[in-house]
């Protein structure tokens, strides 16, 4: 039996339903851009510029992210942070997989939740909203309060530096940088 007939998804409809759900966050960060902001293009929501504070910030935000990621390796059990998906992604998609994967979700992610609402209802709403997409970390209460708390920190990065890149870059980089530690081993998930 080869290994991905032992996943209880297969690959490939794992694959898809991360298809789909990147799909719907952006269609969702549109849909609400164009309903609450009419008459502001979706693209000027990308604008920024890369300036001393900019990458400071992102720095920053990155060494924020990694040091509350390691926190939660640290302190608490496997079992508290254990996430099937997690782990399939980490067990059957290459790292130039992951690559695109984590970048196309820290984009979606981010334009829905620091784009659209962190701009209209706040950084404790979109944290909030955040942590609750997550959804299947909702039994699983450590995973879910190091969602918010990245959700958080990504929003001060948003806030402080008016750039969503930074807040993608540091998403993407967190999940990517973890991804990469785990697959070599210095990582135990």
């Amino acid at each position: 039996m080869d290994e991905e007939n032992r996943m209880p998804i297969s690959r490939k409809l794992l694959r898809y339903n991360m298809i789909l759900s990147l799909g719907i966050m952006l269609s969702a960060s549109f849909l609400l851009a164009r309903l609450i902001t009419p008459r502001i293009s979706i693209l000027s929501i990308f604008q920024g510029y890369f300036t001393a504070k900019t990458v400071i910030v992102l720095v920053a935000g990155c060494i924020l992210l990694f040091v509350l990621q390691l926190f939660f390796i640290t302190y608490i059990s496997r079992d508290g942070l254990k996430d099937e998906i997690n782990r399939y992604l980490m067990d059957y998609f290459s790292l130039p997989e992951l690559f695109a994967v984590f970048f196309l979700g820290a984009l979606s992610e981010e334009l829905l939740f620091r784009g659209v609402i962190q701009f209209h209802l706040g950084i404790w709403i979109s944290s909030i909203l955040f942590a609750v997409i997550h959804f299947r970390y909702l039994r699983k209460i450590f995973l879910l309060t190091e969602v918010f708390l990245m959700g958080m920190i990504l929003g001060c990065s948003y806030l402080l530096t008016q750039s969503l890149w930074v807040p993608i870059c540091c998403h993407w980089s967190v999940n990517y940088i973890t991804a990469v530690f785990i697959k070599r081993g210095y990582i135990e998930y």
